[in-house]
């Protein structure tokens, strides 16, 4: 068996079990600090074990990065949010808003593994851990009410997001970088894939789908809610 099918598997068993136990103790303590170190912790691993296992120019490495893609930026700049109130209103509604984008990148990128047959690595593996503490920190952050689900927090997730996606493309056109994988010179694809030949419309199908996964983000966690008190009047 693919030791990818074993990580996927133990990947959503993680999650469902990490899901209900928010649902029954989310009032219990508050736990910010808990998730914002181990999802720093972990990211930090993953990014030393793909540079002592695959080297420095390897794509492995570089696709861990901060400036790879939107994963690794928001695992990397997590620890901000501790320094002041506001960086914390910016940092944790996109935990909240991304949790569809993070559950599919995991599910996604391991049917991708397993149907490409790729020998096993133990740090993307740990990425999918990532991802899905990441998920289960935006559900504890909405169930515990510190994370307001209205329009106005979610215009904001949209427009960090944005600013975020905008500055890689300024960059990338000043300097022909590729970060995000936002290239206007030959070298943009999403997720690793080429979907167009051009590099404009590839940016705008990026920031479309990026767009339409915060939607499907706030629709989630919505369905979270109606859970929760449904959870609340059964359990509680």
């Amino acid at each position: 068996m693919s030791g990818y099918v074993i990580s996927l598997a133990i990947l959503n068993l993680i999650f469902l079990v990490f899901y209900f136990l928010i649902l029954k103790y989310k009032a219990k303590c508050k736990i910010n600090l808990v998730f914002i170190l181990c999802i720093f912790t972990i990211y930090c691993a993953t990014l030393l074990i793909q540079l002592l296992t695959q080297g420095s120019n390897s794509k492995a490495f570089i696709d861990t990065l901060p400036t790879s893609n939107i994963s690794p930026f928001v695992f990397s700049t997590l620890p901000l949010c501790l320094l002041n109130k506001k960086l914390q209103n910016l940092i944790f509604p996109l935990a909240v808003f991304l949790s569809v984008g993070m559950l599919c990148s995991v599910e996604i990128s391991h049917y991708r593994f397993i149907h490409d047959k790729l020998s096993y690595n133990f740090a993307l593996s740990l990425d999918g851990l990532n991802h899905i503490l990441y998920v289960i920190f935006g559900i504890y952050l909405i169930t515990t009410n510190q994370v307001k689900l209205n329009l106005k927090t979610f215009l904001s997730v949209c427009g960090t997001i944005l600013s975020v996606v905008g500055l890689m493309i300024v960059l990338n056109i000043v300097f022909q970088t590729s970060f995000f994988g936002l290239n206007f010179y030959g070298k943009h694809q999403i997720y690793n894939i080429v979907v167009c030949s051009s590099g404009i419309m590839s940016a705008v199908i990026y920031v479309t789908g990026l767009l339409l996964f915060l939607i499907l983000g706030y629709l989630f966690q919505l369905l979270n809610l109606t859970l929760n008190k449904k959870f609340n009047s059964k359990f509680v």
